[in-house]
């Protein structure tokens, strides 16, 4: 377990009552802490999906995102600040709002415990910075808004027999929001200075692996 700098936050638009099933899948929440750690589920996670489509029209779609994206982008960035928090190491975020895909829980290879991250490719070097080594990791986790979680839980209406035919598109409007975070040293990567940090349990580094054989 460690703090992890927020590497950063991206927002895209893709334009075009919870119910287990009895199965072995375990919730979103029900992974377990490292051993020796007190638990603290992650808050970052939401599978109660809405079942109809919100009215209305969105907000970014007052704007033209062919003549201004920029513009068009910062409205949903806006939207996404307003609504994910970081607090005392805890990603939080307002669920009525956003909603976490199911099934990256699943192994020792899911979602970490404390924050619901999932491991992401490890840089090269050079990938974070011009200079930066290799070796760092990142992790991450994103979300969907109502459009999309409409369609997730068309997908997961049986959570562990998912309807493969309904994964095909998501409806219009679908945002989905993804933060990353990386153990990478800020004095090697020089962005990161002063980023906001979360606990997670990522994979042990090198020296806390050469430290736990000594």
């Amino acid at each position: 377990m460690m703090l992890i700098k927020c590497l950063s936050a991206a927002a895209f638009t893709i334009v075009a009552s919870e119910v287990w099933a009895n199965c072995t899948l375990l919730r979103a929440t029900g992974g377990f802490p490292p051993q020796g750690s007190q638990p603290s589920p992650a808050q970052s996670l939401n599978e109660a999906f809405p079942t109809s489509l919100p009215g209305g029209v969105p907000i970014w779609r007052q704007v033209d995102f062919k003549t201004n994206p920029h513009e068009y982008a910062d409205v949903v960035k806006t939207i996404a600040k307003n609504s994910i928090h970081l607090q005392a190491g805890k990603i939080q975020i307002d669920q009525n709002r956003w909603w976490s895909a199911p099934f990256m829980n699943y192994t020792n290879n899911g979602r970490e415990h404390f924050n619901g991250l999932t491991k992401e490719r490890s840089p090269s070097g050079s990938d974070l910075a011009p200079n930066s080594p290799a070796n760092y990791q990142v992790w991450a986790v994103g979300w969907y808004n109502d459009y999309g979680a409409v369609q997730l839980g068309k997908i997961w209406g049986d959570r562990c027999q998912p309807d493969e035919g309904s994964a095909r598109l998501f409806p219009e409007n679908t945002v989905s929001v993804k933060m990353l975070f990386t153990n990478a040293d800020p004095t090697a990567v020089s962005y990161l200075q002063g980023s906001p940090e979360v606990t997670a349990a990522i994979d042990p580094t090198l020296e806390e692996v050469q430290l736990r054989s000594a």
